[in-house]
């Protein structure tokens, strides 16, 4: 990727491991003691010493369960369904398994980690184009695949080794997303933990992962990836830990397009901190500059910054009517019934449950877990209703842990088993959706 005049690029082993040598080179000289080796191994003690808890093995079970079961589930869905005649054909590897991860946006965080950025300005925003999606992910992904031996493309690459590197990236890409969804699971725990208690902590895991919609922490894609960075921005402001919080703001704001929204929960945690109050701030705005840091980057690619926004729109996401997101579909639930309905607009339905249970434990979440996390959810939810509808609504609510803390706090606990049932058998449905190309939007 080029920045101005300035080439960012991962290509090698070699170039990551001497980043990491003078990395630490500058560490050390800036702050000899605790020396690299000391804090290497009292991190590591304390990873193993969290590993033996109770709660940290159910965690990992629920991972593995849910996780995993999705990709075997979804291995079987594409073996036995099958995928549909225009999608038979979209491929990076003849292994059935290895393609598994190629869906949907996955292709185009694939393209920017492969081949960087482009911009068509005689399309401008009427053609879907990469500056749409934020570059923290796909760059994970070069790095992941420069590390697993893939090569940057030449002019005289052969097709052989283009689906070499192409695999290599999706692969460590995807392993990116499932690390990602594991340890997002641990940093729920510690934040609902010290907002609520270690029970309902749980609980709120396993519902989270169980979610329908919580399909996506099993693809490479971005969500388990914001999902983690975000808790783990909320539990360092909370702790006060101001550079902590603000490098996982930084990497939120250049996430997803929605990143830079999360300045505003952390801005109001940052108020109730009795830390100097710059450090806080700055801190909590760190979302918003990582969203100015790719709209500049955009701005010398197109000539203007947000033309990343505008670039939104050729995938549907304009501000709907409200005769066709709110009357009609009423008007149809009134005259067709509720099976009637489901049978006309099955992913309409389906997002549109997502929405309403999010939105039916706001006030709980405002009440239990404080205005910082109600905060949260309206700014995650409200501009993509607004500026598109029910679209993708379902996976936008997968990230929204103060809702699933708030569920596991008001469910009665012999009610519990039921719900995460229920939930489990609609993220096998949405799984063999998603894995078989239909459109689960």
């Amino acid at each position: 990727m080029s920045l101005g005049g300035l080439r960012l690029s991962a290509m090698a082993p070699w170039t990551l491991l001497g980043i990491a040598a003078v990395s630490a080179l500058i560490r050390w000289r800036l702050c000899p003691d605790p020396t690299l080796a000391a804090r290497i191994t009292r991190v590591t003690t304390a990873l193993r010493e969290r590993a033996r808890t109770v709660e940290a093995k159910a965690i990992t079970r629920i991972w593995l369960t849910t996780r995993l079961g999705v990709i075997v589930l979804a291995f079987a869905a594409v073996a036995t369904i099958g995928l549909p005649p225009d999608a038979r054909g979209i491929s990076i590897n003849e292994n059935a398994f290895l393609n598994l991860p190629y869906r949907w946006d996955t292709g185009w965080y694939l393209a920017i980690a492969v081949d960087g950025y482009h911009w068509n300005s005689v399309a401008g925003s009427t053609r879907q184009q990469t500056i749409a999606f934020f570059p923290a992910y796909p760059l994970l992904m070069r790095a992941g695949g420069a590390i697993a031996g893939a090569r940057a493309p030449s002019g005289t690459r052969t097709r052989a080794t283009f689906d070499r590197l192409r695999t290599r990236t999706l692969m460590a890409g995807w392993l990116v997303a499932l690390a990602a969804s594991y340890a997002a699971l641990h940093a729920m725990f510690v934040w609902a933990s010290a907002v609520t208690d270690r029970r309902t902590a749980l609980a709120s895991v396993a519902l989270l992962s169980a979610y329908p919609f919580a399909v996506y922490f099993s693809a490479a894609y971005t969500e388990p990836l914001f999902l983690l960075c975000t808790l783990m921005a909320f539990n360092a402001v909370r702790t006060e830990r101001t550079v902590t919080a603000g490098a996982w703001g930084l990497l939120v704001g250049l996430l997803r397009p929605n990143g830079f929204l999360v300045t505003l929960p952390l801005m109001l945690l940052a108020a109730r901190n009795p830390t100097p109050r710059w450090r806080s701030w700055m801190a909590a705005v760190m979302p918003a500059i990582g969203m100015l840091i790719y709209s500049g980057y955009v701005w010398s690619l197109t000539g203007r910054p947000f033309a990343w926004m505008e670039a939104h729109a050729a995938w549907g996401r304009t501000a709907p009517r409200w005769d066709e997101t709110v009357t009609r579909p009423l008007e149809q639930l009134t005259s067709e019934g509720l099976i009637g309905y489901a049978m006309a607009a099955p992913y309409q339905l389906f997002n549109a449950a997502a929405l309403l249970l999010s939105l039916s434990l706001l006030p709980i979440v405002w009440r239990r877990l404080g205005s910082a996390a109600a905060l949260l959810v309206v700014v995650m939810v409200g501009p993509p209703l607004l500026a598109g509808g029910l679209m993708s609504i379902g996976r936008v609510t997968s990230t929204l842990f103060p809702v699933f803390v708030a569920l596991a706090s008001v469910i009665p606990r012999r009610q519990l088993p039921a719900w995460l049932v229920a939930f489990a058998l609609a993220q096998g449905l949405a799984a063999a959706l998603f894995f078989t190309w239909r459109p689960l939007v």
